[in-house]
């Protein structure tokens, strides 16, 4: 979202944690990432005719996602990740149960927060492949020539740093050999 905020010519920041947000708030234009979810309300009443845009996926996806990305990072949490897991999710730790709960609820009080204001919420599906189409009209935009960027997969997250392990890998292979052919060639 970030990525696709930046093609149509907004200063989008990808926001870590609340602080990060604050001192922010007036040089960017547009801004994206989990913080936001427990303090939409908050923005939306400081930054009046705001638009939001609420990115959802079919949710046993996000929860193997999440379930993936919380298992990577493992239970060493910074400060602030550990905040900003418990004020969106309310746990900090995986929980199928707790975070399918979540998910829904939030939905639920979205829909409901912008009930009857469909000019400030778009509900967008990028896994499902909605994206500069829907985009944006909902913000007034021309849609660009270049195609909605997708990033933050599963694929990048976990299977390109592998790839690329590999890569490395056989290349330090194949410069051992040759460094090995060379020396028993040159020392003959």
């Amino acid at each position: 979202m970030n990525d696709a905020l930046a093609v149509l010519g907004y200063r989008s920041l990808f926001v870590l944690n609340y602080e990060h947000l604050e001192e922010n708030l007036l040089k960017y234009d547009a801004f994206t990432h989990t913080p936001l979810a427990s303090i939409y309300k908050d923005l939306d009443n400081r930054f009046p005719n705001s638009k939001f845009i609420l990115n959802i996926r079919e949710r046993e996806s996000w929860l193997r996602a999440i379930e993936r990305q919380w298992s990577a990072k493992g239970t060493t949490l910074v400060e602030k990740e550990r905040e900003i897991r418990l004020r969106t999710y309310g746990t900090a730790q995986f929980s199928r149960e707790i975070l399918e709960q979540v998910y829904n609820q939030h939905l639920e009080e979205v829909s409901r927060y912008f009930k009857d204001r469909n000019e400030s919420l778009l509900v967008l599906d990028v896994c499902a492949g909605e994206g500069f189409e829907k985009m944006c009209p909902f913000l007034g935009e021309a849609i660009p020539p270049a195609p909605f960027p997708h990033k933050n997969s599963a694929r990048d997250t976990f299977e390109r740093p592998a790839q690329k392990l590999k890569r490395f890998l056989i290349r330090y292979l194949k410069a051992r050999r040759i460094k090995q052919f060379l020396k028993h060639t040159l020392h003959r």
